[in-house]
């Protein structure tokens, strides 16, 4: 018996992974706009995918671009041949990388405004302040008086890493403040300090975790040189 459902239910990646994690045998099909992308799985693995005149990973990694459309899975159905030896996990996480770095490329504004725009996308944060470690202002969102959020941020900052040097801790790296309403996570990164107003409600290990992600992403660390 076949499933069908809607891409905008469950995306492709998701699809992927249901059907990888769970270890079926079976051909996934999807159709968006005129266009048939197959993927077949053979024990949990992607054993052949074709995707226009894509065969392969360039068809997995083309086929993950699709939001919307639909998709009809068929347990117990085997490709006639194999184009893809590679894991799947493998697979998926090249092809995210590459979806990436094309928004990325289409996306002309400053990598600071995307990282700011994708740190207020994280659930619980209120409003994001991006700024020099010496308070400039680089990008913000949801706020109406910068100025005065970021001198505080530099003294913050400031007070942080001589607190931490006289403790002889190492090098800071977040300062939390915790109050009734709100909290308020500093997070320090190369050359800048991101802020972040959170719910009261909110989990501070969570969006920590989640908001140094996107940092580490966009701005990865320097490896010292000799």
């Amino acid at each position: 018996m076949a499933i069908i459902g809607e891409l905008k239910d469950f995306g492709v990646v998701t699809l992927i992974q249901l059907n990888c994690i769970e270890r079926k045998s079976a051909r996934l099909t999807i159709n968006s706009q005129g266009k048939e992308a197959v993927i077949f799985f053979e024990n949990g693995e992607i054993s052949h995918a074709q995707y226009a005149e894509h065969t392969g990973t360039k068809a997995v990694h083309q086929a993950l671009a699709i939001s919307d459309g639909y998709f009809r899975l068929e347990e117990g159905i085997l490709p006639h041949t194999r184009t893809n030896k590679l894991p799947w996990m493998q697979v998926v996480m090249e092809g995210i990388r590459l979806l990436d770095e094309q928004r990325a490329h289409a996306d002309k504004r400053p990598i600071e405004e995307r990282v700011v725009e994708e740190l207020t996308t994280i659930k619980g944060v209120g409003w994001v302040l991006l700024t020099t470690s010496d308070g400039s202002i680089v990008a913000h969102s949801g706020l109406q008086t910068p100025e005065r959020i970021s001198a505080l941020m530099a003294f913050f900052c400031a007070k942080g890493q001589a607190i931490g040097g006289k403790l002889k801790l190492g090098r800071t790296q977040q300062l939390a403040l915790t109050c009734s309403d709100n909290q308020v996570v500093m997070l320090f990164r190369e050359s800048y300090i991101v802020a972040l107003l959170l719910d009261s409600r909110s989990s501070l290990e969570t969006i920590i975790e989640e908001a140094t992600g996107t940092l580490r992403r966009h701005f990865p660390e320097r490896v010292p040189t000799a």
